[in-house]
Protein backbone atom coordinates (compact mmCIF):
# COMPACT_ATOMS: atom_id res chain seq x y z
CA UNK A 1 0.00 0.00 0.00
CA UNK A 2 1.16 3.02 -0.86
CA UNK A 3 2.01 6.08 1.38
CA UNK A 4 2.28 9.74 2.03
CA UNK A 5 5.50 11.21 3.66
CA UNK A 6 5.77 14.69 4.46
CA UNK A 7 8.51 16.17 4.49
CA UNK A 8 7.78 19.99 5.11
CA UNK A 9 9.43 19.42 8.47
CA UNK A 10 12.55 18.61 7.81
CA UNK A 11 15.95 20.34 7.29
CA UNK A 12 17.11 21.76 3.16
CA UNK A 13 20.62 22.58 1.81
CA UNK A 14 20.48 20.95 -1.24
CA UNK A 15 20.37 22.51 -5.11
CA UNK A 16 18.03 20.13 -7.33
CA UNK A 17 16.91 21.13 -10.94
CA UNK A 18 13.06 21.51 -11.99
CA UNK A 19 11.41 22.07 -15.10
CA UNK A 20 8.12 23.85 -15.96
CA UNK A 21 5.41 23.22 -17.13
CA UNK A 22 4.72 21.99 -13.50
CA UNK A 23 1.80 19.37 -14.84
CA UNK A 24 5.24 17.11 -15.89
CA UNK A 25 7.59 18.14 -13.11
CA UNK A 26 10.18 15.76 -12.19
CA UNK A 27 12.41 16.86 -9.56
CA UNK A 28 15.31 14.79 -7.52
CA UNK A 29 15.37 15.04 -3.87
CA UNK A 30 17.45 13.35 -0.88
CA UNK A 31 15.91 12.61 2.17
CA UNK A 32 16.19 10.03 5.03
CA UNK A 33 14.18 7.16 6.01
CA UNK A 34 12.18 4.42 4.20
CA UNK A 35 10.57 5.08 0.95
CA UNK A 36 8.82 2.92 -1.85
CA UNK A 37 8.27 3.73 -5.55
CA UNK A 38 4.29 4.41 -5.62
CA UNK A 39 4.33 6.59 -2.44
CA UNK A 40 3.73 10.32 -2.21
CA UNK A 41 5.52 12.66 -0.83
CA UNK A 42 4.73 16.52 0.26
CA UNK A 43 7.30 18.65 -0.72
CA UNK A 44 6.12 22.31 0.49
CA UNK A 45 9.46 24.46 0.29
CA UNK A 46 10.59 28.22 0.06
CA UNK A 47 13.13 28.53 -2.95
CA UNK A 48 15.34 30.96 -3.88
CA UNK A 49 15.81 31.05 -7.93
CA UNK A 50 19.83 31.20 -8.64
CA UNK A 51 19.76 30.33 -12.42
CA UNK A 52 16.99 30.82 -15.37
CA UNK A 53 17.64 29.00 -18.95
CA UNK A 54 14.87 29.55 -21.78
CA UNK A 55 14.62 27.06 -24.30
CA UNK A 56 15.20 28.37 -27.93
CA UNK A 57 12.88 25.69 -29.23
CA UNK A 58 9.95 25.94 -26.97
CA UNK A 59 9.59 29.74 -25.18
CA UNK A 60 7.02 28.49 -22.83
CA UNK A 61 9.57 26.40 -20.98
CA UNK A 62 12.58 27.23 -18.55
CA UNK A 63 14.82 25.29 -16.61
CA UNK A 64 15.76 26.98 -13.37
CA UNK A 65 18.04 26.05 -10.51
CA UNK A 66 16.38 26.71 -6.91
CA UNK A 67 18.81 27.05 -3.57
CA UNK A 68 16.22 25.32 -1.27
CA UNK A 69 15.97 28.08 1.41
CA UNK A 70 12.94 26.84 4.15
CA UNK A 71 9.70 24.66 4.11
CA UNK A 72 6.74 26.22 4.78
CA UNK A 73 4.11 24.27 6.39
CA UNK A 74 0.71 23.79 4.10
CA UNK A 75 -1.15 25.74 6.59
CA UNK A 76 0.07 28.69 5.50
CA UNK A 77 -0.34 29.13 1.41
CA UNK A 78 -2.96 30.42 -0.30
CA UNK A 79 -3.76 27.83 -2.14
CA UNK A 80 -4.25 23.90 -1.41
CA UNK A 81 -1.68 23.50 -3.66
CA UNK A 82 1.13 25.07 -3.44
CA UNK A 83 2.69 24.16 -7.12
CA UNK A 84 -0.36 25.94 -8.51
CA UNK A 85 -0.23 29.18 -6.77
CA UNK A 86 3.66 29.17 -8.35
CA UNK A 87 2.46 28.10 -11.06
CA UNK A 88 -0.02 31.22 -11.51
CA UNK A 89 2.89 33.31 -10.43
CA UNK A 90 4.74 32.27 -13.19
CA UNK A 91 1.81 32.86 -15.67
CA UNK A 92 1.42 36.47 -14.50
CA UNK A 93 5.10 37.06 -14.88
CA UNK A 94 5.41 35.67 -18.51
CA UNK A 95 8.26 37.21 -20.84
CA UNK A 96 9.30 39.64 -18.07
CA UNK A 97 10.41 36.22 -15.57
CA UNK A 98 13.45 37.16 -13.67
CA UNK A 99 15.20 35.57 -10.75
CA UNK A 100 14.44 38.74 -8.57
CA UNK A 101 10.90 39.47 -9.53
CA UNK A 102 10.12 35.59 -9.66
CA UNK A 103 11.57 35.30 -5.74
CA UNK A 104 9.33 38.82 -4.71
CA UNK A 105 6.21 37.51 -6.29
CA UNK A 106 6.34 33.93 -5.17
CA UNK A 107 7.25 35.14 -1.35
CA UNK A 108 4.32 38.02 -1.37
CA UNK A 109 1.86 34.94 -2.59
CA UNK A 110 3.14 32.42 0.18
CA UNK A 111 3.02 35.18 2.91
CA UNK A 112 0.38 37.34 2.14
CA UNK A 113 -3.41 36.25 3.04
CA UNK A 114 -5.74 35.99 -0.08
CA UNK A 115 -8.75 38.26 0.98
CA UNK A 116 -7.35 40.49 3.44
CA UNK A 117 -4.02 41.41 1.68
CA UNK A 118 -2.13 41.84 4.97
CA UNK A 119 0.20 38.93 6.23
CA UNK A 120 -0.97 35.48 6.93
CA UNK A 121 -0.73 33.46 9.69
CA UNK A 122 2.62 31.89 8.19
CA UNK A 123 4.04 34.84 7.89
CA UNK A 124 2.79 36.31 11.37
CA UNK A 125 4.80 33.43 12.97
CA UNK A 126 7.63 34.18 11.23
CA UNK A 127 7.89 37.49 12.07
CA UNK A 128 7.02 36.98 15.57
CA UNK A 129 10.22 34.49 15.98
CA UNK A 130 12.46 36.61 14.36
CA UNK A 131 10.88 40.10 16.76
CA UNK A 132 11.16 37.40 19.91
CA UNK A 133 14.78 36.52 19.05
CA UNK A 134 15.39 40.47 18.64
CA UNK A 135 13.60 41.55 21.58
CA UNK A 136 15.29 38.62 23.78
CA UNK A 137 18.28 40.05 22.91
CA UNK A 138 17.61 43.90 23.73
CA UNK A 139 15.51 43.06 27.04
CA UNK A 140 12.76 45.32 25.07
CA UNK A 141 9.30 44.25 25.17
CA UNK A 142 7.42 42.95 22.71
CA UNK A 143 3.29 43.18 22.37
CA UNK A 144 0.71 41.65 20.38
CA UNK A 145 -3.08 42.81 19.92
CA UNK A 146 -5.94 40.25 18.81
CA UNK A 147 -8.87 41.50 17.18
CA UNK A 148 -11.77 38.88 17.14
CA UNK A 149 -14.79 40.31 15.20
CA UNK A 150 -17.98 38.14 16.38
CA UNK A 151 -20.92 38.50 13.83
CA UNK A 152 -19.04 38.32 10.73
CA UNK A 153 -20.94 34.62 10.00
CA UNK A 154 -24.16 36.20 10.35
CA UNK A 155 -23.01 39.14 8.30
CA UNK A 156 -22.15 37.23 5.14
CA UNK A 157 -25.63 34.87 5.75
CA UNK A 158 -27.69 38.31 5.04
CA UNK A 159 -25.12 39.59 2.30
CA UNK A 160 -23.53 37.09 0.84
CA UNK A 161 -19.49 36.24 0.39
CA UNK A 162 -18.72 38.78 -1.35
CA UNK A 163 -19.57 41.37 0.91
CA UNK A 164 -17.57 39.75 3.81
CA UNK A 165 -14.54 39.67 1.96
CA UNK A 166 -15.42 43.34 1.25
CA UNK A 167 -15.65 43.46 5.18
CA UNK A 168 -12.32 41.34 5.15
CA UNK A 169 -10.79 43.73 3.31
CA UNK A 170 -11.94 46.82 5.14
CA UNK A 171 -11.26 45.99 8.25
CA UNK A 172 -7.56 44.84 7.48
CA UNK A 173 -7.10 48.14 5.55
CA UNK A 174 -8.37 49.67 9.13
CA UNK A 175 -6.08 48.02 11.14
CA UNK A 176 -2.98 48.44 8.65
CA UNK A 177 -3.37 52.56 8.93
CA UNK A 178 -3.47 52.62 13.52
CA UNK A 179 0.87 51.22 12.64
CA UNK A 180 3.11 52.77 10.56
CA UNK A 181 6.74 51.41 11.17
CA UNK A 182 8.39 48.74 8.88
CA UNK A 183 8.54 46.04 12.26
CA UNK A 184 4.76 46.25 12.73
CA UNK A 185 2.88 43.18 11.64
CA UNK A 186 -0.91 43.16 10.57
CA UNK A 187 -1.93 39.34 9.89
CA UNK A 188 -4.72 37.43 9.39
CA UNK A 189 -4.45 34.94 12.09
CA UNK A 190 -7.71 33.07 11.76
CA UNK A 191 -10.82 33.98 10.11
CA UNK A 192 -12.16 36.47 11.73
CA UNK A 193 -9.20 37.03 13.86
CA UNK A 194 -7.19 39.43 13.31
CA UNK A 195 -3.51 39.93 14.94
CA UNK A 196 -1.02 43.28 15.06
CA UNK A 197 2.66 42.49 16.39
CA UNK A 198 4.15 45.34 17.86
CA UNK A 199 7.87 44.44 18.90
CA UNK A 200 9.72 47.09 21.02
CA UNK A 201 6.13 48.43 22.56
CA UNK A 202 5.46 48.55 26.02
CA UNK A 203 1.76 48.21 26.90
CA UNK A 204 1.10 52.67 26.80
CA UNK A 205 2.18 52.03 23.17
CA UNK A 206 -0.48 49.34 22.63
CA UNK A 207 -3.30 51.51 24.40
CA UNK A 208 -2.19 54.18 22.11
CA UNK A 209 -2.87 51.85 19.04
CA UNK A 210 -5.95 50.60 20.63
CA UNK A 211 -7.41 53.83 20.90
CA UNK A 212 -6.78 55.37 17.24
CA UNK A 213 -8.03 51.78 16.28
CA UNK A 214 -11.43 52.26 17.79
CA UNK A 215 -11.58 55.46 16.43
CA UNK A 216 -11.03 54.44 12.85
CA UNK A 217 -13.48 51.15 13.45
CA UNK A 218 -16.48 53.78 14.46
CA UNK A 219 -16.68 55.16 11.40
CA UNK A 220 -17.61 52.00 9.62
CA UNK A 221 -21.08 51.46 9.17
CA UNK A 222 -20.76 47.22 9.89
CA UNK A 223 -19.68 48.33 13.59
CA UNK A 224 -22.31 50.35 14.37
CA UNK A 225 -24.54 49.80 16.89
CA UNK A 226 -26.95 50.23 15.01
CA UNK A 227 -26.01 47.28 12.32
CA UNK A 228 -28.46 44.69 11.62
CA UNK A 229 -26.94 42.26 11.76
CA UNK A 230 -24.36 43.50 14.25
CA UNK A 231 -20.75 42.90 13.95
CA UNK A 232 -18.63 43.56 17.35
CA UNK A 233 -15.04 43.97 18.11
CA UNK A 234 -13.26 41.66 21.24
CA UNK A 235 -9.84 42.79 22.03
CA UNK A 236 -7.18 40.61 23.65
CA UNK A 237 -3.46 41.78 24.23
CA UNK A 238 -0.41 40.98 25.63
CA UNK A 239 2.97 42.38 26.20
CA UNK A 240 6.24 40.75 27.07
CA UNK A 241 9.95 41.19 27.89
CA UNK A 242 11.28 37.91 26.39
CA UNK A 243 13.67 35.65 28.40
CA UNK A 244 15.59 32.62 27.97
CA UNK A 245 12.49 30.53 29.63
CA UNK A 246 10.06 31.87 27.79
CA UNK A 247 8.77 30.72 24.15
CA UNK A 248 7.05 32.90 21.88
CA UNK A 249 3.81 31.00 21.67
CA UNK A 250 3.50 32.21 25.32
CA UNK A 251 2.75 35.63 23.70
CA UNK A 252 0.00 34.36 22.08
CA UNK A 253 -1.85 32.05 24.44
CA UNK A 254 -1.59 35.12 26.82
CA UNK A 255 -3.37 37.47 24.51
CA UNK A 256 -5.63 34.92 23.03
CA UNK A 257 -7.01 34.35 26.84
CA UNK A 258 -7.71 38.04 27.35
CA UNK A 259 -9.72 38.54 24.49
CA UNK A 260 -12.95 39.78 25.60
Amino acid sequence: MSKTHDFTNIVWGEEFDIEAPFEDVQVTVTGQGSIESGDHIVLCIKCHVDEVQYYSNAPEIWRAKFSVEEPISLDNVVEKNPLQTLQKVIAQLGDSLNQKELYQRVEKAFTTDRISQVANRGRFESRLAEAWKQMRRDKAPISLIFCSFNGLTAYQEVYGVQALEQCLQSIAETLQSCVNRPSDVVARYQDHLFAILLPNTPETGVQSVIQLMRSQFSTLPYLSANSQPAVTLHLGTATVIPNANQESNSLIQAAAKSIA
